[in-house]
C-alpha cells in the first residue's frame, strides 16, 4: 500500500484489515491504517485498532435499522452501558378506543 500512495500521487491512503492476534486463539483485531507521503520522499504509517468501534457498529446494526444506527454513530450518541436519566412516562387509556378504531378502519 505504501507503493500505491506513491503510484497514485495521493497523499493519504486509508484501509482496514483483519489480523489474528498472536497468543490469543480466535481473537481478531480490526486495524485501520493510514499511509501519508512526506514531501521529503518518506512516508508515515499510522495504525489504529478499531476493534471496539467495529463491535459497536455491528451490534447497533443487529438491533436497529442501518439508517438509525448510522445516524447515532454519526452524531456520536452511542454510550456503552447506557445513560442514567430522570424521565417522565405517561400511560393513557382511551375508553372504547379499540372498538372505535375497528369500526372506522
Amino acid at each position: 500500500d505504501i507503493d500505491r500512495v506513491y503510484a497514485t500521487g495521493k497523499n493519504v491512503f486509508v484501509s482496514q484489515c483483519e489480523v489474528e492476534a498472536g497468543g490469543e486463539a480466535g481473537k481478531v483485531l480490526y486495524l485501520q491504517y493510514t499511509v501519508t507521503a512526506l514531501p521529503s520522499g518518506g512516508v508515515v504509517l499510522c495504525v489504529d485498532d478499531v476493534s471496539k468501534e467495529r463491535r459497536v457498529t455491528s451490534m447497533l446494526h443487529r438491533y436497529l435499522s442501518p439508517q438509525v444506527a448510522d445516524e447515532l454513530l454519526l452524531r456520536d450518541m452511542v454510550r456503552l452501558g447506557g445513560v442514567n436519566q430522570d424521565v417522565s412516562i405517561v400511560f393513557g387509556d382511551i375508553v372504547d378506543f379499540t372498538q372505535f378504531s375497528a369500526s372506522h378502519a
